[in-house]
């Protein structure tokens, strides 16, 4: 059961990691199929926690979260296309 109880944290780590990196709440479909993930690769014996990072990065890639630019980053592109567009209408 100790063992076990380790498992659960370590996934519980990489799982909040994942999910703060992509603006995810712990109830969003992406982050409940990252912990389905996250429990089948400690299954199969995985258990350091960058192993199991990059992993669920690499299944969850192709989400649309996955290459979301960051809230910053965005609302500066916004910006860029908005003042190209005022520039285009002039």
């Amino acid at each position: 059961m100790r063992g076990e109880l380790w498992q659960v944290i370590i996934m519980k780590q990489v799982l909040n990691e994942f999910c703060a990196d992509h603006k995810l709440s712990l109830k969003d479909r992406p982050a409940i199929e990252a912990a389905e993930h996250l429990m089948k690769f400690v299954g199969e014996g995985e258990v350091e926690p960058d192993s199991l990072r990059s992993r669920l990065d690499g299944v969850m890639v192709d989400r649309p979260f996955g290459n979301r630019l960051p809230v910053a980053a965005g609302a500066n592109a916004i910006s860029r296309d908005a003042a190209r567009m005022n520039t285009l209408n002039s």
